[in-house]
């Protein structure tokens, strides 16, 4: 039984985090909106009233705070970021979308603007949408800024996210090489610091699609020390399926709801396409070596390959485990993908 917290009064703000008054108002609505709320939801049922309320929490707080001189704007940037957050959990995905657009439009500065786009990406890569690696400078994102330094440390990190992204396109459209520019250079920024935890995710698998293991090892190791000892409620300028506790683990669980084989043109409508055809190609391999199953076995392996799309591997290749000179697969769950 879900039971409501009591409404949102003025002695529930904390000011713990953020530069101004603002945005420490901001922040403490976030937490309070997505943590009280927002764990409670489930994708089956959309419209609980808990959701409501923590997007009519969210929706006023940017009514509110709209104008409202130093810091305003960066506050209203951070609760647009967490409606889309919000309405991902809710399982509207095209709207958390279309807010995530809104958001690029109006936010405030370089780093609401990368985590905008950032977001929007990661929602487009795990619905299946096309989006091509050499992406025009109206389909990327624009760090440019009259308050901003471009060589400052920050806008490095900004750039690190940027092509982290760009980099994981272009794994998903088999273009390793094409990746393999966008990478360069993000061993240094590799830290898990500033809001870069999933680019040094991308960046691991990166390193883990083209063989070097050694390497991709320190760097995974590198994010996980990073969400264990860092306050990941402080990382605000993230939304949707790229929050960093957010998507890695819960998708996972929910893969083998794969619709029947049987059932028409599923293959290729679901969602999570690449990693149930992933499962079901692994699942017919053991069916196929029992002679009283062989049939099923492939009925099943006719399937899983009608269903998989991957560009950079067939597969099976991605059913090989051989030598690590051989392509590699890499399920990323924040996105349901095979890259």
């Amino acid at each position: 039984m879900l039971v409501a917290p009591k409404p949102w009064g003025p002695r529930q703000f904390a000011a713990t985090a953020g530069e101004t008054q603002p945005e420490r108002v901001a922040a403490e609505m976030v937490r309070y909106a997505l943590g009280g709320f927002g764990d409670s939801l489930s994708r089956a049922d959309p419209l609980l009233p808990v959701a409501e309320e923590a997007m009519r929490i969210l929706e006023q707080g940017a009514l509110n705070l709209q104008g409202g001189g130093e810091g305003s704007a960066e506050a209203v940037g951070m609760l647009m970021l967490a409606m889309s957050t919000l309405l991902y959990r809710s399982g509207k995905r095209q709207d958390a979308i279309e807010k995530l657009k809104a958001t690029q439009q109006v936010a405030p500065s370089a780093p609401f603007r990368v985590a905008a786009w950032e977001s929007l990406m990661g929602l487009q890569m795990e619905a299946g949408q096309e989006i091509l690696s050499s992406m025009s400078p109206n389909d990327s994102v624009d760090m440019s800024s009259k308050d901003d330094d471009s060589n400052s440390p920050d806008q490095e990190h900004l750039k690190f996210r940027v092509n982290a992204i760009k980099g994981l396109i272009a794994l998903l459209n088999g273009e390793t090489d094409s990746a393999q520019l966008f990478v360069n250079g993000c061993r240094d920024f590799a830290g898990g610091k500033k809001h870069t935890e999933n680019a040094t995710l991308s960046y691991g698998e990166y390193l883990h699609c083209v063989g070097d293991f050694s390497m991709a090892t320190q760097v995974y190791e590198r994010v996980l020390e990073a969400m264990s000892v860092e306050d990941m409620s402080r990382n605000l300028l993230v939304a949707g399926n790229m929050v960093p506790e957010e998507g890695l683990y819960r998708k996972a669980l929910e893969v083998l709801k794969a619709p029947a084989i049987s059932s028409e043109g599923t293959s290729k409508q679901m969602e999570w396409r690449d990693i149930i055809s992933l499962a079901r190609g692994e699942y017919a391999e053991l069916l196929l070596i029992q002679s009283n199953r062989k049939a099923e076995g492939e009925r099943m392996k006719e399937w899983a390959q009608d269903a998989w799309r991957n560009r950079r591997l067939t597969l099976a290749q991605a059913l090989e485990f051989t030598e690590p000179s051989k392509p590699t697969v890499v399920v990323d769950t924040r996105i349901g993908r095979v890259v």
